[in-house]
């Protein structure tokens, strides 16, 4: 395979370490990144996700096109984190958790941003980065249907991994 059409192979990015890593690295520095400018500009996440993948890629030399690939990782590894469940990345549900992560505090923002790039860093999965319960939003989700009929419950995801549970 020639450079140019290992560059253009839709499988590119899966089959090439050096830019698996590169774009590893650039999801890191984009968590790291929105949490300074949120800390410093007053920003919300929504508002700098577009800009934050495009610094993120320009600093880790990778080519613009890899922008929403970086972006959507960092977005579904954060909702990862609040839900504690694996997300598609093409439905509308990562949107509520942006809406949530928005509607935090500034410092709470914050430091999900930093404990998401530490646990990221150390490719921990997603529950690592769990905010602590008085920080976190709770989030509304469908379970699904069970056997007879609908089941829907909706759960209130404040409760960190280690916290303790009621005595029996």
């Amino acid at each position: 395979m020639t450079d140019t059409e290992e560059r253009d192979s839709p499988r590119g990015w899966l089959e090439d370490r050096e830019l698996r890593e590169k774009l590893r690295a650039a999801t890191v520095l984009m968590l790291d990144a929105m949490a300074d400018v949120i800390e410093d500009e007053g920003l919300t996440l929504s508002a700098v996700l577009q800009s934050g993948a495009e610094f993120a890629c320009s600093h880790a030399d990778l080519p613009d096109r890899y922008a929403p690939l970086v972006e959507a990782e960092a977005v579904g590894y954060l909702a990862r984190t609040l839900a504690r469940v694996p997300q598609s990345l093409f439905t509308g549900q990562l949107m509520v958790y942006v809406r949530k992560i928005d509607s935090l505090a500034q410092p709470q923002q914050v430091k999900l941003l930093r404990r998401a790039a530490a646990a990221y860093t150390r490719r921990l999965p997603a529950s690592a980065a769990a905010p602590e319960p008085a920080d976190a939003p709770t989030v509304p989700y469908v379970v699904g249907r069970y056997q007879g009929g609908p089941y829907v419950a909706f759960a209130a995801l404040t409760r960190h991994p280690a916290a303790r549970r009621p005595a029996r």
